[in-house]
């Protein structure tokens, strides 16, 4: 009698512990897109995630850079392609700004200069600038400085530019400030 006892209270232990088993349940995460670290709640490790870098560098009262990329593969030479995301902080859309802006190695040292367009900045909106090339590997890119921007008009087809303003201090984007292109 015993023997049939212990079998059958064996079965139901063993029903009921693959009863409530249901399987491993995936531990769950939470993201902290603040300082992109993801923890997992069950192991209570934490790992590094890719952080997107927010900017708010001022380019004088009309402007603000919110956020800069570089992309390595653009070009065969391996040099730094550079694009900013500019908010126009005005009322009005911006036809067309024009910016003038320097790179800099790791040393502080300018080593070239390029302009470049940005069209149609909506008023209160970020826009991103083309690609902009520095004539820099990523490794020596120290920072790219714009140095004045014109906010221009086009009437009946044809571009005139507006006035300089020259920015002092000049807005700096440091390369460790950048988010590498995906």
């Amino acid at each position: 009698m015993k023997r049939i006892l212990t079998i059958i209270l064996s079965t139901v232990m063993a029903l009921s512990v693959s009863a409530c088993g249901g399987g491993a349940k995936p531990a769950e995460t939470t993201t902290t897109v603040a300082n992109a670290t993801t923890e997992t709640e069950t192991t209570g490790e934490t790992t590094e995630a890719p952080a997107k870098i927010e900017l708010n560098i001022p380019i004088g009262e009309d402007m603000t850079i919110v956020e800069a990329m570089y992309d390595d593969t653009m070009y065969t030479t391996g040099d730094a392609a550079v694009k900013l995301k500019i908010r126009n902080n005005t009322e009005t859309t911006l036809e067309e700004v024009g910016f003038q802006f320097y790179s800099y190695d790791k040393n502080g040292d300018r080593v070239g200069s390029q302009a470049f367009r940005v069209s149609d900045m909506e008023a209160g909106h970020s826009t991103w600038t083309s690609n902009f090339g520095t004539e820099l590997k990523p490794e020596d890119l120290g920072s790219v400085k714009i140095e004045y921007y014109t906010i221009d008009e086009v009437k009946d087809g044809k571009h005139y530019v507006g006035e300089r303003v020259y920015l002092d201090p000049k807005p700096e984007v440091l390369f460790e400030e950048m988010n590498k292109k995906e």
